[in-house]
């Protein structure tokens, strides 16, 4: 969340509400199939908040909660459509 919120570019709204929190579903983003299993899996809450997002798929995680290191450099995600 905070490396796609921190680039700041105009066409990302990444909101980041919770301050990674995985409370508000404001940085929802659909992570590319190739990319899917090589990520940790997803935890209780982030689960919880993913299940009342209108747009969530098989492939949603809250990017908040993508914990980042050198092994996912080239990650592609997309951002979800910003629901409400």
């Amino acid at each position: 969340m905070e490396i796609i919120r921190d680039w700041g570019l105009p066409s990302l709204p990444m909101e980041g509400l919770c301050g990674g929190a995985a409370e508000c579903g404001t940085c929802h983003v659909f992570v590319s199939p190739d990319w899917m299993a090589r990520l940790h899996p997803a935890r209780d809450d982030e689960e919880a908040q993913l299940d009342m997002l209108p747009a969530a798929s098989a492939a949603s995680r809250l990017s908040c909660q993508i914990l980042w290191d050198e092994s996912l450099d080239g990650l592609e995600v997309t951002l979800a459509p910003v629901s409400g």
